[in-house]
């Protein structure tokens, strides 16, 4: 398996074009690979602990020893050989570095591994052969795996000091490294205790300062040069601080934060979800003028939130056709309105002369920049004013009429569809989801329907 993923991965990575038959560029089918490599090896640790567990136990079968041999290459061996086939290819494909420790990222739930790519890097510095590539981002690894040391008293001074680096990968990775020192610092939380040492961290954090002035210090970082928090946060304790203010204060005073490929999911990827159901937090987001985070987070929940629909209209009156498209969607999945900017772009329509329901198209920009742009991305049916549902029985009928067999095709027989009486049933050219009418579990009541259309097939309910 492992070489015919690398023979994937010596495909020509900078090329953007397409390949013939499977719609994925050749960069696209080389990430597939590396993640692809991570899950092989994942599959491969976890049966290795598995065999080491039944050993100790004595439950080992004859057929389990026969497929994990006594004199199978120790675990740490076997990803040498990956680690050393990821370098041959360096002279060619310099690139390949970064995206390879994108898809192998530190875990402290295996340490081993971590160390091993760590001395890996530190070889590859210390023969001076980074075979091309930027000694900026050769730098940002090594800090990233640790290579400043393992202690404090070894990697603080230096880590403090890249903090102020030009590079942002380099002021992310040391963030992401005080992060870990100071979650060795911290008191015990009770849920992940059994992974520490205490011994071991009260020896690594010597000389650190309390805990509190690593907070204020990234905060303060942040709102200076947006792009250390969210690696920070990565590692940090975060038990030790509130959390909810700690960042909506963070995002309230910093910047929109730069992407940065081995913590993609920032401080504004938290705060779109933690504030999803809170009103008064978003409202302050677009007070400071954090619009497109706003927007994420208002647009976030799959249920009507109270006090959600004002911000989403409000929201929706800009000059951007992004953050229309977003509210608009939104307001029509989820709150029954039509907004005005979204109508008039051709984001949503409205559509009110049907006896029982009032409908609403949905249309993506690509979809209406398509040669057929009245096919709707997804169709939402509400119940007409002033019925506030309908019974499972009535919606399973009006679906029929809205979205026959004819254009749905047949039930798929997959994960998705449990069965017909699931929440939300998938077909060959789409989904019907019938959201539950009220907050009690097991509700028979529909208080409104979703349609998602997955086709090229013309399709459109009001023609």
């Amino acid at each position: 398996m492992y070489e015919r993923l690398f023979a994937l991965i010596d495909r020509n990575s900078d090329s953007g074009q397409v390949i013939p038959r499977t719609g994925f560029s050749n960069l696209e089918i080389q990430n597939q690979a590396l993640t692809s490599l991570r899950q092989a090896f994942d599959d491969e640790s976890s049966e290795d602990n598995r065999a080491i567990s039944m050993q100790s136990y004595g439950e080992e079968s004859e057929e389990f020893a026969e497929q994990h041999p006594a004199d199978r290459a120790p675990l740490t061996d076997r990803f040498e050989w990956i680690l050393a086939n990821i370098e041959r290819r360096l002279d060619i494909q310099p690139e390949l570095l970064e995206h390879f420790c994108s898809c192998f990222t530190p875990s402290e739930y295996n340490q081993q591994e971590t160390e091993q790519i760590r001395d890996w890097l530190e070889r590859i510095a210390a023969d001076g052969n980074s075979y091309s590539t930027p000694a900026n981002s050769l730098l940002a690894l090594r800090i990233l795996y640790g290579g400043y040391g393992a202690t404090w008293a070894e990697a603080g001074e230096r880590l403090m000091a890249e903090l102020d680096h030009e590079d942002l990968t380099i002021r992310a990775c040391a963030a992401y490294q005080i992060g870990t020192f100071c979650h060795r610092l911290a008191p015990e939380d009770g849920i992940e205790d059994w992974l520490r040492g205490y011994a071991a961290d009260r020896e690594a954090t010597e000389g650190m300062d309390p805990l509190a002035s690593y907070w204020e210090l990234i905060r303060n970082k942040e709102i200076e040069r947006a792009g250390v928090a969210g690696a920070f946060w990565y590692a940090a304790p975060k038990w030790t601080v509130d959390a909810d203010e700690w960042i909506l204060a963070l995002v309230l005073q910093s910047g929109d934060e730069p992407y940065i490929r081995y913590f993609p999911c920032d401080i504004g990827f938290d705060a779109h979800e933690r504030y999803s159901r809170n009103p008064a937090a978003i409202r302050r987001m677009m007070d400071a003028g954090r619009l497109g985070l706003a927007l994420a987070a208002a647009a976030e929940e799959p249920e009507p939130v109270d006090g959600m629909e004002p911000l989403l209209i409000e929201l929706g009156a800009s000059d951007d056709p992004y953050m229309v498209h977003s509210a608009s969607w939104a307001l029509a999945y989820r709150y029954n309105f039509l907004h005005p900017e979204g109508q008039r772009l051709g984001f949503v329509q409205r559509h009110t002369q049907f006896a029982d329901y009032d409908l609403f198209l949905l249309f993506s920009a690509e979809l209406l920049a398509h040669k057929q742009p009245d096919v709707p991305y997804a169709v939402v049916l509400y119940p007409k004013a002033p019925q506030r549902y309908w019974t499972r029985k009535k919606a399973k009928a009006l679906v029929d009429r809205v979205f026959p067999s004819t254009a749905r095709g047949v039930v798929r027989n997959d994960d998705f569809s449990d069965s017909m009486d699931s929440e939300q049933v998938w077909y060959q050219r789409g989904y019907v989801r019938f959201s539950p009418a009220g907050k009690r579990e097991g509700a028979r009541g529909v208080s409104r329907i979703t349609i998602g259309y997955r086709s090229d097939v013309y399709w459109n309910p009001t023609k």
